[in-house]
């Protein structure tokens, strides 16, 4: 539930975020929230060394079957 102390768009969207981690809790959306959001850094407190840990590894039989794809960094 919204609080009375909501007075910014930030404020706003951290209330949603709040209500979306309890709410769907056992979903299984936080972490795609996270890093669509771009805040999977900030909140789980992961050093900058760890950002390639966001993406998953692409398969190694779709790198060979689409030659256009490059792996993602890290991996």
């Amino acid at each position: 539930m919204v609080g009375t102390d909501v007075t910014s768009q930030t404020d706003v969207l951290n209330e949603i975020w709040n209500e979306r981690r309890l709410e769907l809790a056992l979903e299984g959306d936080r972490w795609p929230d996270l890093v669509r959001t771009g805040r999977a850094m900030d909140v789980l407190g992961l050093s900058p060394d760890r950002a390639f840990q966001q993406l998953y590894p692409i398969p190694a039989r779709e790198l060979i079957v689409s030659t256009g794809l490059t792996q993602n960094p890290g991996y």
